[in-house]
């Protein structure tokens, strides 16, 4: 029999765009089990919306705490074989389930399966396709390419629910930078496979989150995933390494905009420390720089 798949839709005050991402999933060519539309504490009109659309969407209302636990307990709520994600401001084509159940039988050793994705504005007009072909081995993305590149991983990812107890949930502590961390563990478990097809339509709103980018919490993530999986981290090093540099100049670069100067120094600092660039001795003297033209105004 083919693959069961649990639809995990998290949402916050938007009853018009949950619509249409439940639309899209009710139009798909391998049907789910389920739509676990997870309602994070909405004062709008999401629960009305939801609750009189048809089987199999289910209704799970929760305090607000944030995407990761919208995510967090719809898994938990999820009977499927697969669990799919998908945010209530994004959309599927028709056949993105088939193709993902399709991969996943075909590769029993895979954790999970991506895609590409097609970035729309609010209007619906096609902006950019993202292209990971550079980065697949074989058919899966490998850890090290993982480390060094910011994938989109949260509507175009469907992961093995037998897998979720070694995998584990998302990190609620994290703003930004969850889907990385989840990424991350996924690929520590088992392969991440990943099709070339671009079934995902993810469109940039007001507010959205994957519009907001916090380095900081990617950081945090390479430090999470030593903790967790030293043994891997000695085996990818020189790539979480070149990770660690390139995330702390951005995040200096960010800081140094924002005039946040001694920790733009620092982080600026950490990058040089670890992989010594020109990018980052020059982003170090204009901090410098800064600091003493801001000492002479005063």
């Amino acid at each position: 029999m083919s693959l069961s798949v649990s639809v995990i839709i998290p949402s916050y005050n938007r009853a018009d765009d949950v619509q249409r991402a439940v639309r899209s999933v009710l139009m798909q060519s391998h049907a789910p089990l389920e739509i676990l539309v997870v309602d994070d504490g909405s004062t709008d009109r999401t629960a009305e919306v939801v609750r009189a659309m048809p089987a199999p969407v289910r209704y799970l209302p929760k305090p607000n705490g944030g995407v990761s636990s919208a995510r967090n307990l719809g898994m938990r709520e999820a009977r499927g074989d697969v669990v799919a994600l998908l945010d209530s401001d994004d959309q599927w084509a028709p056949d993105w389930l088939r193709l993902a159940v399709a991969a996943l039988e075909a590769h029993p050793e895979a954790a999970a399966v991506c895609a590409n994705l097609k970035l729309l504005d609010e209007k619906g007009v096609l902006l950019s396709t993202s292209d990971f072909a550079a980065s697949v081995v074989d058919g899966s993305i490998p850890l090290p390419h993982l480390f060094q590149r910011r994938f989109g991983l949260g509507s175009n990812l469907c992961v093995r629910r037998s897998l979720l107890h070694r995998i584990g949930e998302f990190d609620e502590s994290l703003s930004t930078g969850e889907d990385i961390d989840f990424a991350l563990r996924v690929a520590a478990v088992a392969p991440l496979r990943w099709l070339p097809e671009a079934p995902i339509l993810i469109t940039k709103t007001t507010g959205s989150l994957s519009a907001r980018l916090n380095t900081g919490n990617r950081l945090r993530v390479f430090e999470k995933f030593e903790r967790l999986y030293p043994e891997l981290a000695r085996v990818h090093a020189r790539a979480l390494q070149e990770a660690r540099a390139n995330t702390a100049l951005s995040y200096a670069l960010d800081l140094t905009y924002a005039r946040q100067l001694p920790e733009a120094l620092a982080r600026a600092s950490e990058s040089w420390r670890q992989q010594p660039s020109w990018k980052a001795a020059a982003q170090i003297g204009k901090i410098l720089l800064l600091q003493m033209l801001g000492r002479s105004r005063a």
